[in-house]
């Protein structure tokens, strides 16, 4: 179930330990805890937001009330380093932060007592550091989600709508996306005698511009 095809080793570790970090974060919690949707099922989405859709890892329930009341995400790190607070606080760092709030925005539409999702945090390599484990609730908060989603929006209507590219960020995921969605032609030209003077010229101006 937790074989997503993980294309790196820090990807592969994160998905082999998901099931124990929501185990523990769902003891910790006294919930009853369910693996949510894994990226070959569709993600949850809702009619008011349809250019987004979420997979949380983890729904959360309290045995005395039932119904849902919590989402969790399952990390884990290599350490948890200075983007992480201590434990109880909500002190993530930003994309999980994000990650949490879109995944609530969602969630809360259909389900309203949801309010909080917990970032259970499970470091790697606990050599580096004290901290090897912690929970982070992330409440809902409607007026940064309202931010959240008009950026989010913005994206999407930019980039998917209109198709115009995002700046590459130097990243292999970002090149990768680019060339599945924009499938650049490889043109090869052999250069004559003229374009070699040429391309030394401009070589020497670029060390004299230096």
């Amino acid at each position: 179930r937790y074989d997503t095809g993980s294309t790196t080793p820090a990807a592969e570790a994160g998905k082999i330990a998901e099931p124990g970090i929501l185990l523990r974060a769902g003891r910790e919690l006294g919930m009853y805890v369910l693996p949510g949707p894994t990226l070959d099922e569709p993600g949850w989405s809702h009619p008011d937001l349809p250019w987004l859709a979420v997979r949380p890892d983890g729904q959360a329930s309290k045995p005395e009330t039932g119904g849902w009341s919590a989402l969790i995400e399952a990390k884990a790190p290599k350490e948890l380093g200075a983007e992480w607070g201590n434990a109880g606080s909500s002190d993530v760092p930003v994309h999980y932060g994000v990650q949490a709030l879109a995944q609530l925005a969602i969630a809360a539409r259909v389900h309203p007592e949801i309010r909080v999702c917990w970032v259970a945090a499970s470091a790697r390599d606990a050599r580096r550091g004290d901290r090897c484990w912690g929970l982070y609730p992330i409440e809902r908060d409607e007026d940064r989600e309202r931010r959240m989603l008009a950026r989010g929006y913005d994206w999407y209507r930019r980039h998917v709508e209109d198709g115009r590219p995002p700046m590459p960020d130097g990243s292999q995921s970002a090149t990768e996306a680019l060339v599945s969605v924009f499938r650049p032609v490889d043109r090869k030209i052999t250069a004559d005698g003229t374009n070699l003077t040429n391309f030394r010229r401009l070589l020497e101006l670029r060390s004299v511009i230096d």
